[in-house]
């Protein structure tokens, strides 16, 4: 082989170790930086599976009505607006189930007007154990199928609000009324059984108007089972309650209260039996005390309600017809009905018409009926059953 001549060979040379200089400039084990993504990390979920996340949230709500656990622990709804929620505890009354269309099992439920929040209940038709119940400033509520018990104060207050429903429950015991109602409207209180085992009271209701107490047993609830307290407008209505055993002044107070021209306050087909009070002045249903009118008392059942059956102390627009009125003697036994004006104030427009009573007084003597005087003429006086 022919040796190439030296200078060929020194550019051959150069050219190798510029090639060298070259490929090393390119340094394929330089750094750099990568962008991971979750994709890089977790790799990529399935479409096929459902999506979940990692992010915990927590989201503000109002204290719930039954989420109380046990009875004496306070439940509030007291924020305008917010809706209403409820959660239930174990339950510790037994109690039939009320018909259900959508499920086997009783439900402890509150409701709004905006969205409607309902809590299962427990199987076997018992009730949901409830410490005291605050509803203020609300609208659209509805409480049932609960076991509502407070030694410290109402059981159930309601206070500012309006549309508010309490129904299908047990009320009781309690440290006042089992249910309390202030300045509020709409509110039905119905098929309800209420023992208070306290001097206050069962229903009460208080500057408000369209009280509807309707289809309750009341028993063992104080001086005043049911008490209107300067109730007025339409819609109030006290009808097929069982008002047994209280040691009451009136197991039906009406005091300054009514309904109107086109709505009356309707008083009918109410049981009312056995005042254990032994007061000297109360009656089982007590009209006009210190006024109020539009009053209709109308086939109710009283046995041995007091000292009176049925007074009217007042008032004007009140209707009695067609109620049954007996009672033995006791010691505090006085009148079957009276009317008499005890306040000196404006009183007319009364009938009394189409009523049975048997009365015997703490003598032992028949004494059905007197009229006091001070309302004027009482319509349908000598049409009843006396």
């Amino acid at each position: 082989m022919s040796k190439a001549p030296i200078p060929l060979r020194i550019l051959l040379a150069l050219s190798v170790i510029g090639l060298l200089a070259l490929a090393l400039s390119a340094n394929p084990f330089a750094q750099h930086e990568d962008t991971l993504t979750a994709a890089d990390v977790i790799g990529d979920v399935p479409s096929t599976a459902p999506a979940s996340s990692t992010t915990l949230s927590f989201e503000p709500r109002e204290p719930s009505l039954a989420a109380i656990g046990a009875p004496g622990t306070a439940a509030m709804i007291d924020q305008p607006g917010a809706d209403a929620t409820t959660t239930t505890a174990e339950p510790t009354t037994t109690a039939p189930p009320p018909p259900s269309t959508s499920s086997s099992k009783p439900k402890a439920t509150t409701t709004t007007e905006k969205q409607p929040t309902t809590t299962e209940g427990s199987s076997g038709g018992d009730l949901e154990a409830s410490g005291p119940v605050t509803i203020n400033n609300k609208s659209g509520v509805v409480i049932e199928n609960l076991s509502i018990s407070n030694p410290n104060g109402p059981c159930v207050s309601i206070v500012g609000s309006s549309n508010v429903t309490i129904r299908n429950s047990h009320i009781g015991p309690c440290g006042s009324w089992a249910v309390f109602i202030d300045r509020s409207d709409s509110v039905t209180v119905s098929d309800n059984t209420i023992r208070t085992d306290s001097g206050k009271g069962g229903v009460y209701g208080h500057m408000s108007s369209g009280i509807a107490v309707i289809g309750n047993s009341i028993t063992r609830s104080g001086r005043n089972p049911i008490q209107f307290d300067k109730v007025s407008g339409g819609g109030n209505r006290i009808e097929s309650n069982t008002i047994t055993s209280s040691p009451a002044e009136d197991m039906i107070s009406i005091y300054k209260s009514g309904g109107t021209s086109g709505s009356w306050l309707r008083i009918r087909k109410n049981v009312i039996k056995n005042n254990t009070g032994g007061s000297t002045t109360g009656s089982g249903i007590m009209l006009g005390d210190a006024g109020g009118g539009y009053i209709l008392v109308e086939g109710n059942r009283l046995t041995d309600p007091g000292q009176a059956g049925i007074g009217v102390a007042g008032g004007a627009n009140i209707r009695v017809l067609s109620n049954t009125v007996v009672s033995a003697a006791h010691p505090w036994s006085n009148v079957g009905i009276y009317v008499w004006n005890q306040y000196g104030g404006s009183c007319h427009s009364i009938e009394v018409r189409g009523n049975k009573v048997d009365w015997l007084n703490k003598n032992g003597q028949r004494n059905s009926a007197w009229n006091g005087g001070g309302c004027g003429e009482i319509a349908g006086w000598s049409d009843n059953d006396w």
